[in-house]
Formats: structure tokens, sequence, C-alpha cells
């Protein structure tokens, strides 16, 4: 395995488009690793299906409700029988628990630290997560490139994981090679170096999250569900974006490793082929320089008030379908009502094809290929969520099925059938679980966190079958409120937003690509309208008229009819500098052409928008790849365009521009007037940094498809009678690109085959 594969990535996301080669580690794997109590089977804000599923109903079933094979009786739940287990502390406070089984020769090992993402700063939220996928990453005694020889030597991975709650890293191997686990697994926990360039790899992959989001309205209803029930006042309501991960700094995550990574602020368990008599010793040498301290105390977070249906709809245009969510606050796992919830919620939503909502929302009426509910199971209390997807056109009728089966299992809760259903189901799935040595250890150390023993464990089933339709029914009413709770609808607000105004509700409107907190969006809010005075933006809109005319005036400027340029590239990477070449060519008033050599020739990538149409082009040692651009690519395209370096101080003469100078910037050592300017339906906005003395545009920041992205521009040369930046660099999450100009020529013929769509040998 290498130590570093490259990959050939398209980044739409500075001048046209950018692409370029991503260096991917290929160091320790990050899986979800984080262990599930005893019951979970689902993610608790369920996504729901993909949004290309058809929706289209059922036909009637010929053989409904006939008899071809009896089913057996179901059995009576039973106690799990788990093997032996031994619980100590290591001289450092470690608790330990140990599950010895000698029938397969592995050994696993995993680390809970009883920490997670409840204490991430609300504005680096994800900062848990950036931790735990960086300490794998390299150790004041291994490399990130050391650590995956030896983990692949042995045929073992360190994985590592971060919950709301917990946050957890596991070795597993043969047994015989267990020792490179007692090795690695503490020198992560304890040596993590928090490399740089390891950092920006997991940045990148976060920030890749975040925009994945964007992609995925299933994803961005549960986020924004969350935002929405949560609030402002909780982290729960602080949903990762592209800014807060680009406000984590390495000293961030060497503090909160060294605040809350402790021995005693962790459970260890094991399980597997060991010697029992010597593991103690051999787990007190292994974790030995590991020390205790003083632990902060826990933020306190305290969930808001629900006061009638809170309404959000998610404009995402385009979108044929919508994604709803609609639920409240639930349950913390320790309430007594929790077996019951369990029974329930397994009627109304989560026995897949068996419940309520499946049945009402597909079969019968036909509005959707699924629909189900979810509740947390946190210490604290956590979150109920029912979610679906539908036609658009079908949105508040679905909706409206949904309340109501919400509402009847609420008044009358399950019938003496569901209940009976659901404790088997339940009881008989849970008891396939515990496969190896290993689910059991998962499982124990899953109770442990939340203070349960191992009876809670075995018992689980029976425990379950003690549960009546009455005591089910009256979790049921207590906790399920039709009235009180939140409505996430992501959709196009063109075809939602009628629905909604038909039946009265009112709603608060957010574009998709806005961020999904609200802290997050009233405080760009704010920073953009926190100057209004008349003097100031008088000023701002006379510097930016300044700027257009040394730029060469908005009379030439305006009249361009193409530009084309060449220049020497410098793609910075994790293992340094990549040369190659960039070629830009324009044509009046929609024609744009970006071309990137790299590697010395061996990977050309092309991309092009003409008129209403756009494509891409890759050649590269495996072949010539072209494809056309989707409707939603050319409209993220267009933005690009819009904020083109050499023509975006032209959009100040749109009609309706909306002008907010920010104030002075700092840039290069420079002070700049830092000046927004966007369309008043918000659909482009960009923020200008020029010179107050030279009156020349020094830079551009703005957020496109969830990801924050600087250019900067310098050495302006007169050429034509247009002042043209000859360095220029483009800095984001994914590319960090700087290019030296060597010619510019303007008003040149540049043929049309240029912007055609090329030949291909291969798609």
């Amino acid at each position: 395995m290498n130590a570093l594969k490259q990959r050939s990535a398209l980044l739409g996301r500075s001048l046209l488009i950018l692409t370029l080669l991503v260096v991917q580690g290929c160091g320790p794997s990050a899986g979800n690793t984080v262990p599930r109590l005893p019951g979970d089977g689902v993610d608790n804000l369920g996504k729901g299906q993909g949004a290309d599923e058809t929706l289209a109903k059922s036909e009637p079933d010929p053989w409904q409700d006939k008899e071809l094979i009896s089913a057996p009786a179901a059995k009576a739940p039973s106690a799990v029988p788990l093997p032996s287990i031994e619980r100590f502390t290591l001289k450092n406070g470690v608790q330990v628990i140990a599950v010895q089984d000698a029938s397969l020769p592995i050994v696993s090992m995993q680390v809970a630290i009883k920490t997670g993402e409840r204490e991430d700063p609300r504005e680096q939220t994800g900062l848990a997560s950036f931790v735990s996928s960086t300490m794998p990453r390299g150790t004041k005694l291994r490399s990130a490139q050391k650590i995956a020889a030896e983990t692949d030597a042995i045929g073992a991975a360190i994985q590592s994981n971060t919950s709301y709650e917990t946050t957890l890293f596991s070795c597993k191997s043969l047994a015989k090679d267990r020792a490179t686990c007692l090795r690695l697994l503490p020198d992560v926990l304890i040596n993590p170096s928090f490399p740089e360039s390891e950092i920006e790899i997991v940045r990148r992959n976060m920030q890749a999250e975040v925009r994945q989001r964007l992609d995925d309205a299933g994803q961005l209803a549960s986020a924004h569900f969350q935002a929405a029930l949560w609030g402002e006042g909780h982290i729960r309501g602080s949903v990762m974006s592209s800014s807060t991960i680009d406000a984590i700094s390495r000293t961030d995550l060497v503090n909160w490793h060294k605040r809350w990574v402790r021995p005693n602020n962790a459970i260890l368990a094991i399980s597997g082929d060991f010697d029992s008599a010597k593991l103690r010793a051999e787990l007190d040498k292994s974790f030995s320089q590991w020390k205790s301290a003083t632990l902060p105390e826990p933020s306190v977070q305290t969930p808001p008030k629900l006061a009638g249906l809170k309404i959000r709809l998610i404009d995402k245009p385009g979108q044929t379908q919508s994604h709803i969510r609609i639920g409240h606050f639930g349950l913390a796992h320790r309430w007594p009502e929790f077996y019951p919830t369990l029974v329930f919620n397994h009627a109304l939503g989560g026995g897949q094809f068996s419940s309520r909502l499946m049945k009402v929302v597909r079969s019968a009426e036909g509005k959707a290929y699924t629909a189900s509910s979810n509740f947390d199971r946190n210490m604290e209390v956590g979150a109920f969520v029912a979610g679906t997807f539908t036609r658009s056109s079908e949105t508040m009728a679905t909706v409206k099925l949904m309340q109501k089966v919400i509402a009847s299992m609420a008044t009358d809760g399950p019938t003496p059938a569901e209940v009976s259903a659901a404790i088997t189901n339940i009881a008989g799935s849970y008891a396939t679980r515990f496969e190896t040595a290993d689910d059991v250890a998962s499982a124990l150390l899953a109770a442990e966190l939340h203070g349960f023993d191992s009876t809670y464990v075995s018992d689980f089933p029976l425990q379950l079958a003690t549960v009546g339709r009455d005591a089910a029914a009256a979790a049921a009413r207590k906790i399920l409120d039709p009235v009180n709770a939140v409505l996430v609808i992501v959709g196009d607000a063109k075809l939602v937003e009628p629905q909604l105004k038909a039946n009265g509700l009112g709603y608060e409107r957010i574009s998709y690509t806005a961020p999904v907190s609200d802290w997050e969006r009233a405080a760009k809010a704010k920073a953009l309208d926190k100057v209004d005075d008349p003097e100031l933006q008088a000023a701002a809109r006379k510097l930016l008229k300044e700027a257009l005319e040394v730029k060469g005036g908005a009379k030439r400027l305006g009249k361009l009819k193409s530009f084309h340029w060449v220049g020497d590239a410098a793609l910075n990477m994790p293992t340094g500098p990549l040369a190659g070449e960039v070629e830009k060519r324009f044509s009046a008033a929609d024609k744009l052409r970006l071309d990137l050599q790299l590697a010395g020739g061996q990977v050309k990538i092309a991309t092009a928008l003409s008129g209403k149409g756009g494509w891409s082009q890759q050649q590269d040692p495996s072949g010539n790849h072209v494809r056309e651009f989707t409707p939603e690519e050319l409209a993220a395209l267009g933005s690009q365009l819009w904020r083109d370096a050499d023509l975006v101080l032209l959009r100040q003469l749109e009609p309706g521009i909306v002008i907010r100078p920010l104030g002075e910037r700092n840039t290069a050592g420079t002070s700049a007037q830092a000046i927004n300017m966007a369309r008043a339906d918000g659909s482009m906005a960009v923020t200008l940094l020029i010179d107050p003395q030279s009156k020349l545009l020094l830079g551009l920041d703005y957020a496109d498809q969830g990801m924050n992205t600087s250019e900067r521009f310098g050495d302006y040369k007169n050429v034509q009678g247009y002042q043209i930046a000859h360095t220029r660099s483009t800095k984001s999450s994914e590319v960090d690109l700087k290019t030296t100009l060597k010619s510019f020529v303007a008003d040149e013929a540049i043929a049309e085959t240029v912007y055609l769509l090329p030949k291909q040998a291969d798609k």
C-alpha cells in the first residue's frame, strides 16, 4: 500500500473550475466504531432513502392475506447467555471490561473516551471529530506512514470515531499479533503529534462531508431538523459547516486532547483470545505512560421549549421530491418509559414494513417509498423524529398523513397485536447480535457508558417482555406530542410554498446553500448589515466605481469581446508544490474555458461553459474521459463566471445590486476595504478587497456550495489598457493554487470550436 495515493478531482470552486490532483492519505482507516447500545439499529435522525427512489403506488398483491406457509409459533424472549466477564481498573484509572473467548484467534481492543461532540465550542462544531480523526495520523514516535506500515503488516487497523457522547478508538488483530495493538493504541492515545500535513487532509475530508450534505436532500433535512429542534443555545443545534471547520487550529486539537483524553475519563473493553492471568500486567505496562488529570466540568446543555408547530422550508430548486422530517424531544435512556417506547415506536415507524407509518404513507396512500420513526438513545433527553420523502406535489398531503398516524398513536397507543409483534421482533433480532466476543464487549462497553451493568445486556429481552399494552400506550401519551413539534421540508420552494400557504401555515424559508445553524446564519446577516451608515454606503460605492475605472473603465471593460491568458501554476500539496500550466479563455458574454496541465503534461484537464451547456475532459494514462455538466453543475459554474476576477467589478452596474461596506481587512500586509456585493435575492454574492490607495482589486472572498474560498491578486500590469493581475492565488479547504501569468491578450479572435464538446475515446 503506497503512503500517498493521487487521484484526479473536479473542483468547481474558483475562477470557472479548478481541477487538480488531490492527495489522499493512506494512513490509518477511520470507521464507524462507536458501539451501539443494545436495541440500536437505526440512525437517530432517520435519513430515509435516496432521492431517486421510485414513488409509484404499489400494485394490489393477489397473495395478500393468503397463508401459504404457516409460521412457527414465536418463542418467548429469554436472557442472552454471556461468557465470563472480568472487570478491573488499571493503576492509572482506566476501567477495563475483559471478555475472554478462545473460539477465534482474534483480540479486539476498544477505548472509549467519555466525552464527544457535546463539548465542541459552537463556533468550532466538529472539533471532537477533528481530534479523533487526526490522532491516528501520526504520533511523537511514529508517522502516519509508519503506523500504516505496522498495522498493514499484521492485517490490523486502528479506527476512531466520535459521537455526541463518546470518542472511541479501537484496534483489532490476530491474537498472536496483539502486541502490535498494545504498542500502537496507547501511542495514539498518549502521543498524538497532530502533523500539519495530516490536519489539512482531515480538514479536506470534513469539508467534503459538508459539501456532500448539499447534494443529499435526506442528509440536509436531518441536519436542519437537528438545528431547528435544539436551537442556537444547545450544541446539538449547531451543525458542522465550512466555517466551523476552518476555525479549528492545531492548537485547538492539542488542547482538546489534553483536556479530555485521559485514563480517568476512559473505559477499555478487550475481547477474544488472550491469557487472562497475564492480561492486567500487560495492560498496566502498555498504558503506564498515560497519566490521569483533573477533568473539566462538563458543559450544561439545556433543551429549549417547543410551542406549536415550527416549520422550516429549505429551498432546493430543481428538487423533484420533498424530504420531510417531523418530530420533537423524546426521552433519556434511563427513563422508566424506555422499554415501552421501544415497543410503541416499533409499531409506529421503527418496524419497517409492518409499522403504521409505512402501511399508511406507502401502502395505503402511495405517497412515499418509505417512512420511519426513531428515538435517540442518550444519557440526556434526545430527539424523536419521523421521516419520509415524497413527490413535491404530495408534500402537505404526506405531512398530514404522518401527523395523523403520530396523533393516533399518541391517543390510543399500540394494539395488543402490535405490542406482541414488537416484543417478538425486537427481542428476536437482539439475540442474533452476539455472534462474537467482540459483539459482547461492544454491548457491555455501550451499557457501561450509560451507567448500566452486564445484566442490562443479558436481560434486555426479559425487560422488553414485561411491557404490556397499557404501559406502551401510557408512554406514547406522555412522549408523543403532535401539537408542539418541528417540521422540516427540503424541496423546491416554488412547488412546496403554495401548499404551506394554502393550509395557512407560517414557516421560515432558507436557501439550501445557507448555513444550517441558526446562530451562523444570524452572524452572517449581522456581519453584512452592521454597516448601514449612508456616508459609508456612499464611500463604498465610490470606491467600487473608482476600482472599475482603474481596471479599465466601465465602457471599455463592458465591451470586452474576449481574453486569453496563460500562466505557470504551482499546486501546493502535502508532499510539496506540483508544477503545471493554466490556460484560460473567455468570449463574451457566457463562454469560458479553463485548461490545466499537471505532471509534465501527463494529466490534462479542461472544463468549459458554452452558453447553456458545459463539459469537462480529463486525459491521463487511464484514457480520455469526457462528460457534460448537469443543470445543477451549470448553475454552480454560472456563479464562478459571475465572480470572475477580471469581470467582477462590472457586477456593481447590475440593477438591484446590494452593496455593504464591511470595513478594513488586512491582506498580505496591506490594509484593504472589504465590500460585500450581492444580488438582492442572494443568488450571487462576493466580498471584494480593494486597496483604497491604488484602487486595485486585491482579493475576493466567498462561500460556494458550502466551502469558503479566498482569491488574492498582485503584480498588476497594464495590458492593452486593462490592469491585469499577474500573480493570482486561490485557497480553500480543497485547493491551494498559485498562478503567475506569462501572457494576457484581450479582444483576440477565439474559435468557437474551443468551447464545443470534444470527441471522446471513452467516458
